[in-house]
């Protein structure tokens, strides 16, 4: 089935947002309505995004800036996608005094997520604010609730993206957030890790400068698998 796309400019984005990607934040005592990140991405595609970008700068040791910049198709001829784009760009930021508890562990990945959203609200004339925006406060996931529980896809993601941006590989991350070298051993998926840990590792990675030529994340996987097969024919 062809996707449908439709004008950046010309479609009335916010009304076209579904129930389960609206919600609502508390903000002290006010409860406030927002948009959630998944609902502006599956609009952004619907309105023929073709680049995304993101850049990271570090201006001080208690801030993380992003600068997010997407790309949408004009006026795509007979439903194609043609050479016409329009460019826009969102910037935020995280630091100690907007972003509070747990989710203050991994600053880079929240001042991309708010960018991110910042810039795709931009484009799709979309004026409610979104959940990244807000603020990672209380109220917003549980991670504390369940430091033993797998990580979830976002913080993944997250860490996928420092490892390739910082140039480590995965068995890098592990052998320094991971003390248990048994359990170091026997993990090759980040989705392995534990809420803890993958939080110990999100930390790592932000105090580290790059090192070397990125390593994708394919890549890495595939170099730990067989790393860990070589030794278990030991």
């Amino acid at each position: 089935m062809t996707q449908e796309f439709k004008s950046v400019y010309d479609t009335d984005w916010e009304s076209q947002l579904e129930p389960h990607e609206k919600a609502t934040r508390r903000e002290g005592d006010d409860e406030i309505p927002v948009v959630l990140l998944r609902g502006l991405q599956r609009l952004a595609r619907r309105a023929g995004i073709v680049q995304q970008s993101v850049e990271i700068q570090t201006p001080s040791d208690s801030m993380v800036q992003a600068i997010y910049t997407a790309a949408f198709v004009i006026n795509p001829p007979d439903g194609g996608r043609g050479s016409n784009l329009a460019i826009f760009v969102g910037a935020a930021d995280c630091n100690t005094k907007n972003t509070k508890g747990v989710f203050a562990t991994y600053p880079t990945a929240v001042a991309e997520s708010r960018a991110e959203a910042r810039c795709l609200r931009k484009a799709l004339g979309i004026t409610t604010l979104s959940s990244e925006e807000i603020g990672f406060r209380e109220n917003i996931g549980s991670l504390e609730a369940s430091p033993t529980g797998k990580a979830d896809k976002q913080l993944v993601v997250a860490i996928e993206k420092l490892c390739e941006s910082r140039g480590f590989d995965v068995a890098r991350v592990l052998e320094e957030v991971i003390t248990d070298k048994a359990r170091a051993a026997s993990i090759f998926e980040l989705t392995e890790l534990t809420v803890t840990e993958a939080q110990a590792a999100m930390s790592w990675l932000n105090e580290q400068k790059p090192s070397k030529a990125a390593v994708s994340t394919k890549d890495a996987r595939d170099a730990r698998k067989a790393e860990l097969k070589a030794k278990a024919g030991e």
